[in-house]
């Protein structure tokens, strides 16, 4: 099996506010940090999440980094999540309908794009740099009074096409630990 590491270059903080959105919609404020013009009070205040992948060869072009919110404990979100293992193959096209987009934003995964790839010249191995740059960042955790000091994390994960309509899952990483708070709460002077 191919050697790949993934490094997550964003920082992150260590609490994030939550607010509730129509249909369903549960989304980090803030994530991973503030948008670069400065701090926006109303509509979306978030960032990109950027990764970089090194491996030994150039990955293959139907290569995936995905992401996920997960608490510290069960990187399965919900228990309908598909459960990664590194090593293993899954369905390319089960794994791929699980990808959030417009019409579903609610899905398990966020898809990265490819920003650059390239040799190091030092070491000779591949660094290849995604960026994750949703809409909103979505995640349906459902809190309650005995769970709201909950660790969370954002994993990011490769998938390497290997075999015919296979991906399998080469290596993950994931974010420093961090809590999730209710915006509502906040705006009441309760956090």
């Amino acid at each position: 099996m191919e050697e790949c590491e993934v490094h997550i270059e964003s920082l992150f903080r260590d609490h994030y506010l939550r607010n509730n959105k129509r249909g369903g919609l549960k989304n980090l404020r803030c994530f991973p940090e503030c948008l670069p013009i400065g701090h926006n009070p109303k509509g979306f205040c978030g960032h990109s999440v950027t990764a970089t992948v090194y491996s030994n060869n150039y990955l293959p072009a139907k290569s995936l980094l995905l992401g996920r919110f997960s608490t510290r404990d069960d990187p399965l979100p919900e228990p309908s999540s598909l459960p990664l293992v590194v090593g293993s193959s899954y369905s390319e096209s089960k794994v791929k309908s699980r990808i959030r987009d417009k019409e579903d934003p609610l899905k398990e995964f966020v898809i990265s794009e490819k920003l650059s790839e390239e040799k190091l010249s030092d070491s000779g191995r591949i660094r290849t740099t995604y960026v994750f740059t949703p809409t909103s960042w979505h995640y349906g955790w459902r809190s309650s009074k005995h769970r709201k000091h909950q660790m969370h994390s954002f994993r990011i994960y490769l998938f390497i096409a290997r075999k015919s309509k296979q991906l399998t899952l080469m290596a993950l990483a994931k974010t420093t630990d961090f809590t999730i708070s209710s915006s509502k709460r906040a705006k009441a002077g309760q956090e």
